[in-house]
């Protein structure tokens, strides 16, 4: 009987747990959160965190936007899914 109530219990969590991922692991709404990622990622690029702003524009309830002015163009930041760092830097486009 005792097994079968850990069993019972650790089942619920597990549903409520992936309920939960499900509904909330691809947004951040954090500003800060969001802002340690960048930071850490232009940190370990070497590269100043003094030019980072807030993106209001392009930021939703799911996702915070920066913008990074460097010497060869502007790199736009989003962080989404739960604290992943995507970037578009600007002086790296291609051929259209």
């Amino acid at each position: 009987m005792k097994w079968i109530s850990i069993a019972s219990i650790a089942g619920v969590f597990t549903v409520v747990y992936v309920i939960y991922a499900y509904a909330f692991g691809g947004c951040v709404s954090n500003e800060d959160l969001a802002k340690s990622r960048v930071i850490a990622y232009l940190e370990e690029k070497g590269l100043s965190t003094t030019s980072l702003e807030v993106d209001a524009e392009r930021s939703t309830e799911c996702q915070v936007s920066f913008v990074y002015t460097g010497a060869d163009g502007l790199v736009y930041f989003t962080v989404i899914d739960g604290g992943k760092v995507t970037l578009w830097d600007t002086s790296k486009r291609g051929p259209l």
